[in-house]
């Protein structure tokens, strides 16, 4: 285990002990439930070897198990603790690396409570736990092998959540506001209606669903804002582009970061969408950090040098930042 490592797993043991202080109850130490009047809270720790790799939120409800208490990882409302927010465990199928790796330049134990308390929040009643659920519902079947429940929507059908769970007025809960979990794609509509209404006023163009563009000399500024695969947690993508990589299309994929966020949002990584979606005054002080980012680059040649110097933090994709070199040494041979 290396010193990185070492430090991790003391943020994770005392994350353990805050879970009991917010009434969560072990079940080992590798699964910890909160009952919400028979609405599930469950965190599960992933391990690889002596290191835990990754971390599982997922509410679930005691009507899906036969003995009234819950096994980890068998409901798929939840996944992986990642570096844009919550991934289902289709989305990390076999990354045989975990997800915390891409969070430790934030992972603490405050950064893991806060991330519960933000997630945990948004499912304080049966119908919460049913908009997550339709996703998978409608998709028919879902599995992984990390996340074992091979799940289909008879089973859901089959075991069905009771109108009456959840509802507790939870002291943790970050807000105590109801109705508050929409779908993943009404969170995106909300999402793209907000930056429609606000892109001019903030000096950019909406480009495509949650991308906004401004051109400043012959650079663009890109300013991205990704949701999560619950549409939960929002992360921000500041990136530049230029006409001189004219080989590839300018897209949201263009973003080259893994751990992106922490340029902007120190200790935070992502916010609650509902923060943003609620507060158009959050989305501007969001974009003027962007602008101080922004303004460290005048040209192409710029934005690649500060990406080689993160790939060194494995932070940046090499093959992306070769394609972008690749683009302008073909424009220096024209």
């Amino acid at each position: 285990m290396t010193m990185e490592q070492a430090t991790m797993q003391e943020h994770i043991k005392t994350f353990k002990k805050r879970l009991r202080g917010m009434g969560f109850q072990k079940k080992s130490d590798r699964v910890f439930w909160y009952d919400n009047n028979g609405l599930f809270y469950v965190v599960s720790f992933k391990m690889a070897g002596k290191v835990t790799a990754k971390i599982g939120f997922e509410v679930s409800h005691a009507g899906l198990f036969d003995d009234g208490t819950p096994k980890p990882r068998h409901c798929p409302v939840g996944g992986w603790l990642g570096p844009w927010g919550l991934c289902d465990g289709f989305s990390v199928h076999g990354e045989k690396e975990g997800t915390l790796q891409w969070l430790e330049a934030v992972l603490d134990a405050d950064f893991l409570e806060r991330a519960a308390k933000d997630f945990f929040s948004y499912f304080k009643s049966a119908a919460d736990w049913r908009i997550a659920s339709q996703k998978w519902q409608d998709k028919g079947c879902w599995w992984t092998d990390d996340w074992p429940a091979v799940i289909d929507g008879a089973h859901f059908l089959d075991k069905p959540i009771a109108d009456n769970v959840g509802g507790q007025a939870v002291d943790w809960f970050v807000n105590q506001t109801p109705d508050e979990m929409r779908s993943a794609d009404e969170f995106a509509r909300h999402m793209q209606r907000l930056l429609a209404a606000n892109a001019q006023r903030l000096g950019f163009y909406l480009r495509d669903k949650q991308l906004l563009v401004r051109r400043r000399s012959k650079l663009y500024d890109c300013f991205f804002l990704e949701l999560d695969d619950f549409g939960c947690f929002c992360s921000v993508k500041p990136f530049l582009w230029s006409d001189r990589f004219n080989a590839h299309v300018l897209l949201n994929e263009e973003c080259p970061y893994v751990n992106y966020n922490v340029e902007l949002l120190a200790d935070s990584v992502w916010i609650r969408t509902t923060d943003l979606i609620d507060n158009a005054q959050y989305l501007e002080e969001l974009t003027d950090k962007a602008d101080a980012f922004f303004l460290q680059f005048n040209t192409a040649e710029d934005w690649i040098d500060y990406l080689e110097k993160h790939e060194k933090r494995e932070t940046v994709k090499q093959w992306f930042i070769s394609k972008l070199k690749a683009a302008l040494s073909q424009e220096h041979e024209r």
